[in-house]
């Protein structure tokens, strides 16, 4: 909760064009020894790739090239956001998530922190939001396909990402139901793609990339 007697209620609306989106903010914040805010904050965007390439300088093709919409409760205290009560909607409702993420910067080299935590009530379709993903054949290489050999990030980022998911579509194959996690400690991500299926039953699948900055 943000409370400063220095506090100033503010509301911004501002257009994202390369990325053909748009960013709303309406909240208070805070001037004293550290910049702080606190309010509601939306983001749309037409382009996810296009949104990353403005904001790091770098292309990504491995982020889907899909319309995002997020609104929820942003903080911020001079060192660490936070995105609580989130709500995201990606590629018209090709997945709806809701949940909460938090960013914390750097101090000095050490790379920025990244926290994510979402849940998905709808059926997410993996093939809408992974579209150059290729049939594997199996299950168990389904699970894990979408997973890059190596990956390259636009930043020096460690991170942990958990998504709990009610229902799943990859590949023509339903899933009832279906949890994936992602952590990154140095250059190594690490993590787990879990699917249920009322044919197939439940399988685990654990992976491991390799990962580094993008020049």
């Amino acid at each position: 909760r943000l409370i400063s007697l220095t506090s100033m209620a503010l509301q911004v609306e501002a257009s994202i064009p390369n990325a053909g989106g748009k960013l709303s903010y309406s909240g208070v914040f805070a001037k004293t020894d550290k910049f702080e805010l606190q309010g509601e904050t939306a983001l749309d965007v037409e382009n996810i790739q296009k949104f990353a390439l403005m904001a790091t300088g770098k292309q990504n093709a491995a982020l889907p090239a899909a319309s995002l919409s997020t609104k929820g409760i942003l903080t911020w205290d001079g060192k660490k956001a936070a995105y609580q009560n989130l709500q995201m909607n990606i590629n018209k409702e090709a997945a709806v998530l809701n949940g909460s993420a938090t960013a914390e910067l750097p101090a000095g080299a050490n790379p920025a922190k990244i926290a994510i935590k979402m849940e998905a009530d709808k059926q997410v379709d993996l093939d809408v939001l992974i579209p150059s993903l290729k049939p594997q054949g199996s299950q168990q290489k389904a699970a894990t396909g979408f997973v890059p050999q190596k990956l390259a990030l636009p930043m020096d980022v460690d991170f942990d990402v958990a998504l709990t998911l009610g229902a799943v579509r990859l590949k023509g194959m339903e899933m009832s139901s279906g949890a994936l996690s992602a952590v990154k400690a140095g250059k190594k991500i690490e993590g787990r793609a879990a699917l249920s299926s009322d044919v197939t039953g439940r399988l685990d699948a654990e992976y491991s990339v390799d990962s580094a900055v993008s020049s």
